[in-house]
């Protein structure tokens, strides 16, 4: 029987071992992915578009305020 280490490099540590190869991608897991990544993407639209309207109305809010005194 050939010992485990019997290719070892020639510093004397083992060669390390080939990489495993990455199962393809399924449509479904792709799409699912891509889905979730639209959501994401459109929640953070959202959210940023909510900010700069309270941005807005606190200005305006303001700015209608100093108005008045």
């Amino acid at each position: 029987m050939i010992p485990p280490y019997a290719h070892a490099a020639p510093s004397g540590l083992p060669s390390p071992a080939p990489p495993a190869p990455s199962p393809a991608p399924s449509p479904q897991g792709s799409a699912a992915v891509l889905a979730l990544d639209a959501a994401a993407q459109f929640a953070l639209s959202a959210a940023l578009v909510a900010c700069a309207l309270a941005v807005a109305g606190v200005l305006t809010y303001l700015s209608g305020r100093a108005r008045r005194r």
